[in-house]
Formats: C-alpha cells, structure tokens, sequence
C-alpha cells in the first residue's frame, strides 16, 4: 500500500479515538460505526449505501405504537416492558382519538382519513411483552381492542423514519359518539392521562 494510504488510514484513526474520548466527555461525536470504519478502508464513502444495510427487526422482536397509556410515563406503562426506539412517531394517515366513557379512556377508532394524525411513541418488544400488552388490551373479547398493523413515521429526531408496526385501536362498530368525552386529539398528554382511571378502580 502507498505511503500515502497509510497516512491517511492513520489519521482516520485517529479522527476516530478524538471521537470516542469526545463522546465519554458527553460532547457531540461523530462515532463511526464497524462497517463504516470497514467502507472507508475499502475506499467507498463514509455514507455510502452499500456500506449502511438497511437494520432489521431481531427475530421474536415487534414493533409497537403507543399512543395513550402505554407511553412512557404513562398510567399503564409497568406493563410496557419494550426498549424505546428514540423520538416521536407519527400515523403517516388520520384517525379519531378520543377520551372515552366514565373511565376517559383513550381510543384510536380505525377510522382510516378520519380524524388526526395521532402521535405516539414506537417501542421494541419481545413476544411476552407483547402478549401482556395484549391481555392488557383485551383483544380477545368482545369489547376489547384490536392489535392491528398501522403505518408511522418519525418526527423530530426520528425524522424519516417509516414503519408499519402493531398498534391497538378500537373498531368503529364500537363506538359511540354519546360516550366521547373530549375528542378528536392528535396526541394524548399528560394532562388527558390525569383524567383516566383504570378499570380496576372502576369495577
């Protein structure tokens, strides 16, 4: 290999410690990734395609959207045991969000162009922690909620982004208007969260 070549792998490697040192510092790092590190030696760029394939979810993995009580902070977020994926996400299409019943809870009525574009977050879950999200939603009875899968996209930080993951909503032969109490959102907050109560302290 030319001598130039190795000056420049040097450098590059050097480029590389500053950033880790940068990083443990808490500064702003441009930290290079394996096979980013493995394109620039092979002389492709740092952002070349080819060297970035594109992730993929771990088998036993699922990708779900919350957006009401299962948020992080949220009134039933102990049964949400999946790893954040980081950002806001976004319904790339319009639903009804309302705040139902003496109980205020929040539905996502599959209403597909209806509504608002609701936010929420996307989490990481393995199959148990899914099944409790589900035996928490009731999905198998009859009044329950659906797992159905739904396209979002990021926001924010999350920008570009687009997945079609699992979220729980409500089917529209369930709903009734004269129930609603506050609706439609576009995003759950904290202040709608302080509204809700849980069907154990109902019954």
């Amino acid at each position: 290999m030319p001598r130039t070549r190795d000056n420049e792998v040097e450098q590059f490697e050097q480029n590389l410690l500053q950033s880790i040192d940068e990083m443990k510092r808490g500064e702003f790092a441009a930290v290079h990734a394996p096979e980013q590190i493995e394109a620039h030696l092979r002389g492709r760029p740092m952002d070349s395609s080819e060297a970035t394939p594109k992730a993929s979810t771990p088998v036993g993995s699922n990708l779900v959207f919350v957006f009401g009580t299962l948020k992080e902070g949220y009134p039933n977020f102990a049964t949400n045991r999946g790893r954040r994926i980081p950002g806001d996400f976004v319904t790339r299409e319009r639903y009804p969000l309302y705040l139902m019943g003496e109980r205020f809870s929040p539905w996502l009525v599959f209403l597909p162009g209806e509504g608002e574009r609701i936010v929420g977050q996307l989490f990481e879950v393995d199959d148990a922690a899914l099944a409790a999200m589900d035996q928490l939603e009731r999905i198998d009875a009859s009044d329950g909620y659906r797992r159905v899968p739904i396209a979002v996209e990021g926001v924010g930080n999350a920008v570009g982004q687009r997945q079609t993951v699992h979220a729980y909503v409500k089917p529209p032969e369930q709903f009734d208007v004269t129930q609603a109490r506050l609706g439609p959102l576009a995003e759950y907050t904290m202040a709608h969260a302080g509204l809700y109560r849980s069907r154990n302290v109902v019954s």
